[in-house]
């Protein structure tokens, strides 16, 4: 698929990718649960790439980007909005809701289900903010 083409279709999917910041182990714990998740760093190659590749990879297998780097996608979703670019969504995770302690990844895969179940991650040009 060209990357013009990846970029002005709407995606249907409801698939997820984490950001190089979020674990592994919650595309792991998804996984268990039935939802299609795969972590950037699960996939070869992807180590290391910019926010603006993960958004344009995403747009392109069709998967929601969940990122804890909310000012950043909240920005590209701006521009590529601005650009009449269209990408699978983003699902931010707030740093004060989701805190990096023993209980994180077990949050966030609770929250990321709940998300999924009532609908709010839609597969569109949105970026949604997820709460516990």
């Amino acid at each position: 698929m060209s990357r013009k083409k990846a970029d002005t279709q709407v995606p249907t999917a409801r698939a997820i990718l984490l950001d190089e910041m979020l674990s592994p182990a919650i595309a792991e714990q998804l996984r268990k649960r039935g939802i299609d998740a795969v972590a950037l760093t699960e996939i070869q190659g992807m180590s290391g790439i910019s926010d603006e590749e993960v958004l344009t990879y995403a747009a392109s297998v069709n998967r929601v980007v969940i990122t804890r780097n909310v000012r950043d996608f909240v920005m590209l979703d701006r521009q590529w909005r601005d650009a009449g670019r269209v990408h699978s969504g983003i699902g931010c995770l707030d740093s004060q809701r989701f805190r990096q302690d023993r209980a994180f990844v077990g949050n966030v895969v609770t929250a990321l289900e709940k998300a999924l179940r009532a609908e709010s991650l839609q597969a569109q040009t949105t970026c949604t903010f997820i709460t516990a």
